[in-house]
């Protein structure tokens, strides 16, 4: 039913949430303070007593809203985010492994990879295109939305197949964007004019090769995410309960005077 709210920004989110139950719970307050009031059997009246029953439910409420908040915006995101940093540390790796693999074939030294400028120069390059220079399109950045987006919690099977493939497609052309724009395959430093060891199109051809690798780290995090989704949702269920037993303890039906006591 309030589906909708989860797709609106975080802060807004927030701001809903604590409105409603701040105007909730005030205008009760402010209704229990100023007079009597009767519906059906129960009678409201405006002993001090009842008011601060009612304040004190109030904050269990807002105590029960706080934490389902910081659940879901902090440490959910967190954690996804602190496993896929670990596979973005990896994807990279295996980006510039393949790189070496290219100076080698091209008869650079194995002692004199790491020291390559043309090395030092992709490995820069690397780290901005999984990382945040890239913006948006960054391989780091593409993956939060998705995590935040939360669409891969509904896809099973088949579906779920097709959708890593997207994610892996989107990231693959984000690093395909990046090369356009600042790998180019001739140079000018300080010996002048010179080419690259290594051209544009043989990194294009050097990531196909490991894009199944890729693939399955990309899919160890949304496997991962799940996990935290599932964890999340136990969590916020745990903590419905126990506010609903604090709201049992603290108030009870009482017919004979009408009120409601501890």
């Amino acid at each position: 039913m309030f589906d909708w709210i989860s797709n609106l920004p975080i802060w807004l989110q927030v701001i809903i949430v604590f409105g409603f139950f701040g105007i909730f719970g005030g205008a009760i307050i402010f209704f229990l303070k100023g007079g009597k009031a009767q519906v059906g059997n129960i009678k409201i009246g405006k002993s001090n007593s009842f008011v601060e029953e009612v304040e004190t439910l109030f904050e269990l409420i807002m105590e029960y809203v706080e934490e389902i908040v910081l659940l879901s915006v902090n440490k959910k995101i967190d954690k996804q985010m602190q496993y896929a940093e670990n596979k973005l540390i990896m994807i990279r790796e295996k980006k510039e492994k393949a790189f070496f693999g290219l100076l080698e074939i091209a008869g650079v030294p194995h002692d004199q990879l790491t020291i390559h400028q043309d090395c030092q120069f992709y490995r820069e390059v690397c780290g901005n295109m999984i990382y945040a220079d890239n913006g948006n399109s960054s391989t780091k950045a593409i993956i939060k939305n998705f995590l935040k987006n939360g669409n891969f919690m509904n896809k099973i099977g088949a579906e779920y197949d097709v959708y890593i493939k997207d994610v892996v497609c989107l990231i693959k052309r984000g690093w395909d964007q990046y090369l356009n724009g600042h790998y180019f395959s001739e140079v000018i430093d300080n010996n002048g004019e010179r080419k690259r060891v290594i051209s544009r199109e043989q990194i294009y051809d050097a990531d196909e090769n490991i894009i199944s690798d890729i693939e399955d780290l990309i899919r160890n995090i949304f496997d991962n995410a799940k996990n935290i989704e599932l964890e999340t949702s136990k969590q916020k269920d745990e903590l419905l309960q126990k506010r609903k037993e604090k709201v049992r303890n603290l108030i009870t039906f009482n017919q004979t005077n009408g009120g409601i006591k501890k």
